[in-house]
């Protein structure tokens, strides 16, 4: 009797289907992986680049300015007037609350709000030197990222 070997076997069929769905779950958890760290990526730089443009703007004030003195004012839960050469006020206004920071009256709206907090706040004055620290946490990469000015004052 002759067999006939033109077809294949349900047990090869069932191997074959095995092998090609664990290698699309396999592929699978790659892509969510790599579309995870995208996202921690983008918001890392968004954050980053929010420091940085509140950053260069206070820094290019106390350079250009001549910062003479600083006294606490009471809006929100930081609040600093920085007085400058010619007796020109500047304010810079910190809400943990309700996750504010504005700067000379222009409003710096944190990036992705709903998910980072404001950790931390310190203004000090140590001997002739302004400290600004800021500390976010972003809940998504679990992150916490640091602001610090330091600058001289009446020099």
């Amino acid at each position: 009797m002759k067999l006939n070997n033109k077809g294949i076997t349900l047990v090869e069929l069932v191997v074959t289907f095995s092998l090609f769905t664990a290698m699309a779950f396999g592929m699978l958890s790659i892509v969510i992986n790599l579309r995870k760290s995208a996202s921690d990526k983008m918001i890392n730089k968004e954050i980053n680049e929010y420091f940085s443009v509140l950053q260069r703007d206070i820094q290019q004030d106390l350079i250009e300015l001549n910062l003479e003195k600083t006294t606490t004012c009471s809006d929100g839960d930081l609040c600093i007037n920085l007085t400058f050469a010619g007796n020109k006020i500047k304010k810079l206004v910190i809400d943990k609350t309700n996750k504010k920071i504005s700067y000379n009256g222009v409003y710096y709206p944190i990036p992705n709000d709903e998910n980072v907090t404001i950790k931390e706040i310190s203004s000090n004055e140590i001997g002739k030197f302004l400290k600004i620290h800021i500390k976010l946490f972003e809940r998504i990469t679990n992150q916490n990222y640091d602001f610090d000015i330091v600058h001289p004052i009446g020099l």
